[in-house]
């Protein structure tokens, strides 16, 4: 060894988050499951479509700017308030 840098392989893929259709695995599974359910269901076929492609393109341009958005926010909105 004399001192040399231990070095082991780091594939990119154990880094960066999961994504489908720009969007965080988990986010996209349940921004569609919620259309789904407004579009079969109820009846709201529009306002399901409608709202599942506004939130999801909404999420997407967040995560390109931020891989790590969703998981950050989330972890933002479950701390208490600093000053109450």
């Amino acid at each position: 060894m004399n001192g040399d840098a231990l070095e082991i392989d780091l594939f990119q893929s154990l880094t960066q988050p999961i994504l489908l259709g720009g969007v965080p695995r988990t986010a996209a599974i349940i921004i569609w499951t919620f259309a789904a359910v407004l579009a079969m269901p109820l009846g709201f076929v529009g306002i399901g479509l409608g709202a599942g492609i506004i939130v999801h393109g909404t999420l997407a341009f967040l995560t390109k700017r931020d891989p790590h958005y969703v998981e950050v926010m989330l972890r933002h909105l479950r701390q208490p308030p600093y000053w109450a």
